[in-house]
C-alpha cells in the first residue's frame, strides 16, 4: 500500500545565507532570519529549526524567531546528531 502525501503549500529555502518563506501559490518570499551561514535542521508544518555557528532557532509563524540552546563548544553540523522532541 502506498499513501501519497500532499506537498506543502509553504517552505522555507536558504538563498544568499540567509533564510526564507516561500509561499508556492504566489511565489512570494520573506526574509525570517538574518543570520549568516544558517543551515536548515527540520520543518514541521508552520515551524522550523536551524542552526548558525554554535545556536539552535526554531521560527513559527505566530512567535518569530526564537533561540533554542547555545554553547561554544559544540559547534553543530550535519556530523553531529540533534534530536527534537515535539509533543
Amino acid at each position: 500500500m502506498k499513501f501519497n502525501y500532499p506537498e506543502p503549500l509553504n517552505k522555507y529555502v536558504i538563498e544568499d545565507n540567509k533564510i526564507f518563506f516561500k509561499e508556492k501559490t504566489t511565489n512570494n518570499t520573506y526574509l525570517i532570519s538574518r543570520l549568516n551561514k544558517a543551515k536548515i535542521i527540520k520543518e514541521f508544518n508552520e515551524q522550523i529549526y536551524y542552526f548558525s555557528e554554535d545556536t539552535v532557532y526554531s521560527y513559527h509563524q505566530k512567535f518569530g524567531e526564537i533561540k533554542l540552546l547555545s554553547n561554544y563548544e559544540w559547534k553543530f553540523d550535519f556530523d553531529n546528531r540533534l534530536f527534537i522532541y515535539k509533543k
